[in-house]
C-alpha cells in the first residue's frame, strides 16, 4: 500500500495538535487547582486572624508567698469576700484571704509538728501539697456557674481545735440563699479557717 508525502505530512500535524491540546488542557488544570489553594490558604489565614482576636483566657494568679495577705477578723466578712472572689473569677482577691507560705511555715506547721510527729523537713513538702490543694479548688470553683445569684447568710463550722498562739476552726460550711428559686443550701466553700490569738482570721485550705 503506497501513502503520498502529504498524507504523513498531514497524520503528524494532526498528532502535534492533540499533544498540544492536552498540554493546554494540563495546564488549565493545575491553574485551576493552583488557584484553589491559594484560596484555601487564604481562608485559612482569615480564620487564624480571627482566632488571634479572640482575647485570651483570664489568668488566675498563683498563690505568691510574697503577696500581702487581707487581715480579717470577722467571719461573716471572710465568707463575704470568699465568695465575691468567686462571683467575679478574682483569683488575687482570694489569694489575699489565705495563708502564704511563710505564715505556714514559721507559724502553723511548728505546732502542725508537734501533735502529729512530724518531721520539720517535710514542711515544704506538706505546704506544696496544701498548695496544689488549693489551687485545684480554685479552678474548679471558678469553671462553676450560677454564683452571681447566691446570697451569702452564714457560716457554720464543725469542731475546734486549740493550738499555741491560734485555733483551728474545722469543716466550715457556709450557708447561702438561691435568689432565683429561694432555695437555702450549705457549701464547702473553703477548708479549715486559721483563727490567731488577735483574732485574725486566714484560710488554710480550698478544697475541691
Amino acid at each position: 500500500m503506497f501513502i503520498s508525502k502529504n498524507l504523513i505530512l498531514i497524520l503528524l500535524l494532526l498528532i502535534l495538535s492533540s499533544c498540544n491540546a492536552e498540554r493546554e488542557s494540563d495546564s488549565v488544570g493545575v491553574g485551576e487547582q493552583s488557584e484553589k489553594q491559594n484560596i484555601t490558604k487564604v481562608s485559612s489565614k482569615d480564620t487564624q486572624e480571627q482566632h488571634d482576636q479572640i482575647p485570651p483566657p483570664r489568668l488566675i494568679p498563683v498563690f505568691d508567698p510574697e503577696v500581702e495577705t487581707r487581715e480579717i477578723s470577722d467571719m461573716d466578712e471572710l465568707s463575704r469576700e470568699f465568695l465575691v472572689g468567686v462571683v467575679t473569677r478574682d483569683g488575687l482577691r482570694i489569694k489575699n484571704l489565705v495563708v502564704t507560705e511563710q505564715f505556714y511555715l514559721d507559724v502553723l506547721w511548728p505546732e502542725f509538728e508537734k501533735s502529729i510527729h512530724m518531721s520539720s523537713r517535710k514542711s515544704e513538702f506538706h505546704w506544696e501539697l496544701l498548695r496544689m490543694k488549693s489551687m485545684g479548688g480554685l479552678l474548679e470553683k471558678f469553671d462553676s456557674y450560677g454564683w452571681e445569684h447566691l446570697d451569702y447568710q452564714g457560716t457554720f463550722f464543725d469542731g475546734v481545735e486549740y493550738y499555741d498562739g491560734f485555733k483551728l476552726h474545722n469543716k466550715p460550711l457556709v450557708e447561702v440563699k438561691d435568689k432565683l428559686t429561694g432555695e437555702t443550701r450549705m457549701l464547702e466553700l473553703f477548708g479549715s479557717v486559721v483563727e490567731l490569738d488577735n483574732g485574725t482570721l486566714k484560710i488554710l485550705s480550698i478544697p475541691g
